[in-house]
């Protein structure tokens, strides 16, 4: 019978001894992690690092959680800047340490964290949609009542805005929850009003006032001062969007990550 000889010494850890899952509430998503080492004995003065990528694109971050300790350990970590936090691949390592080398004690990888299940079928709640007869590189249309964000298929921009782009999330969605909001505000039909309560919570949580979406208008007068109110709630909407998800920290953190990578 043939056997696998390991050479470096390091233990490939099973799945089980990982838990993970995402919690998305509105616009925040953590994942979190609770680990368990009870049946190993790793060097005490190992390190514990997570590797945190998105799958089907480049986008990584790489984190440290701790000193090795025995036993079940639990973590958190903030993963709303990420393009897509619900579709997320692990890598958990166990490394030492030693003068300018690195030794990976255990690792498990392509750990697959679960999702809130009423939530595996739809991604977040503003669908993005490819067409490849789009000229400019993105728009937004509304369709009974669902707000759509529409990608060119042209020349590969879809896959480099929505697959590959670390900066997605901090260049474009900010216009987009501008638009939104707009939108929300000026909606009167409510087509779609389990939808539209979801997308008033979230501009309300980003601090949108809510009288603004609640039209009254009576003379030209207070409809052009609504239109002006409606106008600057969206820009406080997207201003304080893009703060949340700031492009200087995505690169920033693309940065540390690049370097932790080379120094490791």
């Amino acid at each position: 019978m043939l056997q696998k000889i390991n050479f470096t010494g390091r233990i490939d850890l099973p799945m089980d001894v990982l838990d993970s899952h995402v919690e998305v509430k509105e616009n925040r998503s953590t994942l979190f992690l609770k680990w368990d080492f009870s049946g190993y004995k790793f060097d005490s003065s190992s390190q514990v690092w997570l590797e945190i990528r998105r799958a089907g694109s480049y986008e990584y971050r790489r984190e440290l959680l701790g000193a090795y300790k025995k036993g079940i350990t639990e973590a958190s970590i903030d993963v709303s800047n990420m393009t897509d936090p619900r579709n997320l691949r692990l890598r958990l390592k166990v490394s030492l340490d030693q003068g300018k080398k690195k030794i990976l004690l255990g690792n498990l990888d392509n750990f697959v964290p679960r999702i809130p299940q009423d939530e595996t079928q739809q991604r977040g709640f503003l669908s993005i949609l490819k067409d490849e007869s789009l000229e400019v590189p993105w728009i937004m249309k509304v369709q009974q009542g669902e707000p759509l964000l529409v990608i060119s298929g042209k020349k590969n921009v879809f896959s480099v805005l929505k697959e590959q782009s670390p900066t997605f999330i901090p260049s474009i969605l900010p216009e987009v929850v501008r638009q939104i909001c707009v939108w929300a505000a000026n909606d009167k039909e409510r087509e779609n009003p389990e939808l539209f309560a979801k997308w008033e919570r979230l501009l309300v949580g980003l601090g949108a006032r809510e009288d603004i979406f609640e039209a009254d208008d009576t003379n030209d007068e207070a409809v052009q001062d609504r239109h002006q109110d409606i106008l600057e709630n969206a820009a406080n909407c997207a201003s304080e969007f893009a703060r949340k998800h700031s492009l200087l920290n995505q690169i920033d953190r693309v940065y540390s990550d690049m370097q932790g990578v080379i120094n490791g």
